[in-house]
């Protein structure tokens, strides 16, 4: 078994810009509506998040959820909530009764993959990306969310493949998070030259986030050229941590193929902010909850990213 070292990656989900955060499964329109008291709950536990009052938009999302309707609105509501506030063990429960209402929803099932990953629940991640890639094949989130589980796993050529056909059918995306990943990936499978050719525009440039231009460093590392990988870390990393991390990484990928599971934790790189389909109310105050997961610190050369989703017919495009 292949063991990634933990100097190495930090595999990071992008930040939900292309799923639907509407009912997507495909027996949703046969539900009968929302009722106006669960509307009106919501609509309630919206403006409370809004102002910042948790323990009231926590009652009235838990009150409109107990009305079993069918309707995973104040679910979504109130995990987002708990997402928002850093409490992710609470969270996951909330999404998977939503789950257990409306098994194939495409945003419930990405944010359940994310939690999933971030407990190396690797099994049921890759459950959550399926069900979710079931409703909404082409969305970048929910297969670069698929393409890092399996990274994390040590099936690089199947996250390979999942990284490039979401590139290929999202051209208009912002695609540089995926683009990370999928050099990560070519670095785990011991092929540098791809990595620095992919990341050697964007990781040269002023504004480049530091997995990019920690990847495209340990690319660089690992075909000799240390000049190039130092002017890259600019300091942010001593030279001996950057030297055991490209000796790891030659190991690494050195080592007999096979399944392998990295005992690392992947991160989110970019936030995620996504409304919470919350049911159609009435004035004019209605500010729906964003939910922001952000990024672990990466920790020395890192790994993909990949990030939330919103539905590419508002957007018009797909995400990072």
């Amino acid at each position: 078994m292949r063991v990634i070292p933990i100097l190495l990656i930090a595999l990071a989900l992008t930040g939900c810009e292309m799923l639907e955060p509407s009912p997507s499964s495909a027996d949703a329109a046969s539900r009968a509506p929302i009722t106006s008291r669960e509307r009106a709950l919501i609509y309630a536990a919206d403006g409370a998040a809004a102002q910042g009052n948790y323990p009231a938009a926590e009652r009235d999302y838990m009150a409109a959820m107990s009305e079993g309707s069918g309707h995973t609105e104040a679910h979504l509501g109130l995990a987002q909530l708990y997402l928002k506030k850093g409490q992710s063990d609470k969270a996951l429960p909330v999404l998977e009764k939503a789950l257990e209402v409306d098994p194939d929803h495409a945003f419930t099932n990405y944010l359940v993959g994310k939690l999933y990953l971030d407990a190396n629940r690797y099994a049921d991640a890759t459950g959550a990306f399926d069900r979710g890639l079931k409703q909404q094949p082409d969305n970048l989130d929910l297969a670069t969310g698929k393409g890092v589980t399996e990274d994390m796993q040590g099936n690089h050529i199947a996250a390979q493949m999942q990284y490039l056909r979401a590139m290929k059918t999202n051209p208009a995306a912002n695609l540089t998070n995926v683009r990370t990943n999928l050099a990560m990936s070519y670095l785990l499978s011991g092929e540098p030259k791809k990595a620095a050719d992919l990341l050697k525009n964007e990781g040269s440039k002023a504004g480049a986030s530091s997995v990019t231009r920690h990847n495209l460093a340990l690319a660089y590392g690992l075909l000799g050229q240390h000049a190039q990988a130092k002017k890259l870390i600019n300091g942010e990393m001593d030279e001996a941590t950057r030297q055991l991390t490209i000796a790891r990484m030659r190991e690494y990928a050195e080592q007999p193929g096979g399944i392998r599971t990295p005992p690392l934790k992947p991160s989110i790189s970019e936030d995620i902010t996504t409304q919470a389909p919350v049911a159609k109310p009435a004035p004019k105050k209605v500010v729906k909850p964003v939910v922001s997961t952000k990024p672990a610190p990466a920790a020395t050369v890192q790994t993909p990213a990949v990030e939330p989703l919103v539905d590419a017919a508002k957007k018009g495009s797909a995400r990072d």
